[in-house]
């Protein structure tokens, strides 16, 4: 899966909350559109220092040295077992942000042309508040009888239900697509330019990764991890901007009188599943 078969998988998933539901399927290339260059706080914007502080203000880690392969290689691994980290991609019409950490915690927002999802995940529980056009698109004429019935509280029900997947919480997901040791084996990468990012110094991998014209930067002082994935199909960039590693996820579970689950509101208002 190219990168924008991920943003798109993410995207989709948590869109179709409370109706469709969303599988964990790494082969899905499903198009929401196009993304492009997406600037987060702390995001890996490249620093007016320029290549001559590119070690930026810590030590080498080393990464810079290695052939490309084993740098991406280097970046995933970091990026798998960082503590946590912060992720943004999206374009003027649909965007998407979340934090995620290693003990199963993450929250953050979607947006999609006019639509808007809090999202929170905890433990075994997952919460979901949508807004704006979210209930005419999913429920249509129901949308009004299902939003009343929500009235304003979180949509809640289970990490492992198949229907409410929240794939782009996990982990692991980038290193199943985007950083498969398949991937990785089979991209034709060489190094860019140097730069430094809020101190940190980083190096551009350019090239091809999983079929498509890729950038990947990755720190070269601290711990190796990615700190933007750039790519390109057909015409359309996509950008994801990682930041915040290690930083604790914030975001405290619903009271149960905030939330709703899915099966009530489904059999309120008649929704099949």
């Amino acid at each position: 899966m190219n990168l924008r078969g991920l943003a798109a998988v993410g995207t989709m998933c948590l869109a179709a909350v409370a109706i469709t539901g969303c599988n964990d399927d790494k082969d899905d290339k499903r198009d929401v559109g196009k993304a492009a260059d997406v600037k987060a706080t702390g995001s890996a914007q490249p620093s007016s220092g320029g290549p001559e502080q590119s070690e930026g203000t810590q030590q080498s880690n080393g990464t810079a040295e290695l052939p490309p392969q084993q740098i991406l290689e280097k970046a995933a691994q970091a990026l798998e077992t960082a503590p946590s980290w912060h992720v943004v991609t999206g374009d003027g019409k649909e965007r998407i942000e979340f934090s995620v950490d290693d003990k199963g915690n993450c929250q953050g927002m979607r947006s999609d042309e006019g639509e808007e999802m809090e999202f929170l995940l905890q433990g075994e529980s997952f919460y979901a508040k949508p807004r704006a056009t979210f209930w005419e698109n999913h429920f249509e004429d129901k949308a009004s009888q299902a939003q009343q019935f929500v009235a304003g509280r979180y949509i809640t029900t289970t990490a492992d239900d198949p229907e409410f997947s929240p794939l782009f919480c996990t982990r692991n997901m980038l290193r199943a697509s985007l950083f498969s040791p398949e991937t990785i084996k089979a991209a034709k990468l060489t190094k860019g330019a140097k730069t430094v990012v809020d101190g940190v110094g980083t190096l551009q991998l350019k090239g091809t990764l999983d079929g498509s014209p890729t950038t990947v930067v990755v720190a070269t002082t601290g711990e190796p991890y990615p700190m933007t994935i750039e790519s390109s199909e057909a015409g359309t960039a996509v950008r994801m901007n990682f930041s915040e590693f290690g930083k604790e996820v914030a975001g405290s579970v619903p009271a149960p009188a905030d939330t709703v689950e899915v099966g009530e509101v489904k059999q309120a208002v008649g929704a099949s599943d």
